[in-house]
């Protein structure tokens, strides 16, 4: 059961990006096309000061969901009315929070913009956008518990479900509006009202699914069990925190110092690398709530194995998608906005290993996450922050963009490579830390060597078309890249199940039976 809840968390996850990514490039495309680049560089700047305002959250889902498989697992429904009366009290705390502190951050909306772009938009305009951007991250902390429990009773596709519709509804207004009426103002009205009723029938499927949701009767959550949860949501405040100004405090550095042109060229860079993002954190959100239910009855060798082969199959993704990001990129990129400029190769190379070493890892935070082990690196994360800001404002001035994403990448590998594994393979699943980087460095050497020999081969196809050759090019990464991967595990374990998993789902697609028609 775990593992079909699993497989079809990650497959309805996976297929609801796939849609998401094609209508939300078309969407891209209408966007700077009606209102330009710097526009679309604006736009960015305020969704990455929005993502900062959510570090309010400081991991307390997480905290309290951890705590929610147990529970749901033996059926007992009043320690899960209890944790869930928590979770719906505490945010709507951060909800009030989020509110209050966006309004205070209003007045200096116009000094996060680099002094040249300041006349793009008014300042009086530029602070109603912003409102509707706090408007819709605010309301929907509301409904956020409701998600939450169904997500934690391994019921993902659910959700996804009803996340896809709404988004492709969502996207589907926003070019109707950008192509009759040339309004921003209407572009982001749109997403609110969607986002709005997407949280409506999310809530409205878990108030009749989850009969806990419903129990009036006030009840606490126990002493030992509201301990671990403060204790955990410590840790998780450094961690977002850090994590923030890790990953999300480039496009604030970009605008400021290059420019929100620049700013909105790397929005395109970054609208491709979160849609392969997206679909990772699919596999781990899939993948999270079975290592959860495996821990929570003690079968840690099964875990493990389970660890194992959801490592490999999470490699083969990131590999492809890695390689194929370094190869594909500049031709999908001349094919779907030729007049932007592009980054160098280098740049291009440096944000294709940041998203293998985060996708690779992917499986290693899902299993942290349904341990609830946060603490062990809490002050990591502040640190690397430090370093990380550090690096890019100095590298920025003298490397540009490239400085960036090299700050990113260093912090990535001290984290994602080193820390998070020791605290998987030591503190949960109890093996020898040299086991992981038996896993590691084989993978590693096969994304090289699959990586060189891929980019040289796409650059020998090159024709007239732009078209073609984006066409051609995903042909020859689809082939080289799996294949070299095929040939050198094709012997393992790991393999021949990921293979039956293929199978299988092939099999349940098509209706068949498995052994036969």
């Amino acid at each position: 059961m775990r593992t079909k809840y699993s497989i079809l968390n990650v497959v309805m996850g996976m297929t609801s990006q796939a849609l998401i990514a094609l209508i939300g490039l078309v969407s891209r495309k209408v966007f700077v096309d009606m209102l330009g680049f710097e526009m679309q560089g604006i736009n960015a700047t305020l969704t990455s000061i929005i993502t900062m305002l959510s570090l309010t959250e400081l991991g307390i889902g997480s905290a309290i969901v951890c705590n929610l498989y147990k529970p749901l697992a033996e059926g007992d429904n009043k320690a899960v009315a209890a944790l869930m009366q928590l979770y719906s009290r505490v945010y709507q705390v951060i909800a009030l929070i989020v509110t209050v502190l966006g309004l205070c951050v209003t007045p200096f909306l116009p000094m996060l913009l680099n002094e040249g772009d300041r006349g793009i938009v008014s300042t009086g305009m530029l602070v109603v956008f912003y409102w509707l951007f706090l408007a819709d991250t605010a309301v929907s902390y509301l409904f956020a518990y409701k998600r939450s429990i169904i997500i934690a009773d391994q019921r993902q596709y659910v959700v996804t479900t009803v996340y896809t519709v709404m988004t492709l509804l969502t996207h589907a207004s926003q070019i109707v509006l950008l192509l009759t009426t040339h309004s921003f103002l209407l572009f982001l009205i749109a997403r609110v009202i969607c986002r709005l009723i997407e949280n409506l029938v999310i809530a409205a499927i878990a108030n009749r699914r989850y009969p806990a949701i419903r129990i009036k009767e006030k009840l606490k959550v126990p002493a030992e069990i509201l301990g671990g949860i403060v204790g955990n949501i410590k840790a998780l405040a450094l961690h977002y925190i850090g994590n923030y100004l890790v990953t999300n405090t480039a496009m604030l550095v970009i605008t400021h110092y290059l420019g929100a042109l620049i700013a909105g060229y790397y929005s395109n860079y970054l609208l491709v690398i979160n849609t392969l993002v997206l679909m990772f954190a699919q596999v781990s959100t899939g993948i999270t709530a079975s290592f959860g239910n495996l821990l929570a009855t003690g079968d840690s060798q099964q875990a493990y194995t389970a660890f194992k082969k959801a490592v490999f199959t999470v490699y083969v993704l990131a590999n492809f998608c890695a390689v194929s990001l370094f190869c594909i990129i500049p031709s999908f990129l001349s094919f779907w906005m030729p007049q932007m400029q592009q980054f160098s190769v280098w740049t291009v190379l440096v944000l294709s290993l940041n998203f293998f070493i985060t996708s690779f890892a992917e499986p290693m935070g899902g299993l942290r996450a349904a341990a609830g082990q946060f603490r062990p690196d809490r002050w990591l994360h502040p640190l690397l922050a430090v370093l990380n800001i550090g690096l890019s404002v100095l590298l920025v001035q003298y490397i540009g963009v490239f400085g960036v994403f090299f700050s990113i990448l260093i912090c990535r590998c001290i984290k994602e490579l080193t820390v998070l594994p020791h605290i998987c393979y030591k503190r949960i699943l109890k093996r020898p830390f040299s086991e992981y980087y038996r896993l590691l460095l084989p993978y590693l050497a096969t994304t090289l060597l699959s990586g060189g020999v891929t980019y040289l081969l796409c650059r020998l196809v090159t024709v007239e078309s732009s078209l073609v050759t984006l066409l051609l090019r995903c042909v020859v990464c689809l082939v080289a890249a799996n294949g070299i991967v095929a040939l050198l595990y094709c012997r393992t374990d790991e393999f021949r199940y990921l293979l039956s998993l293929a199978g299988s789902f092939f099999r349940r697609l098509t209706g068949k039976k498995e052994g036969g028609a």
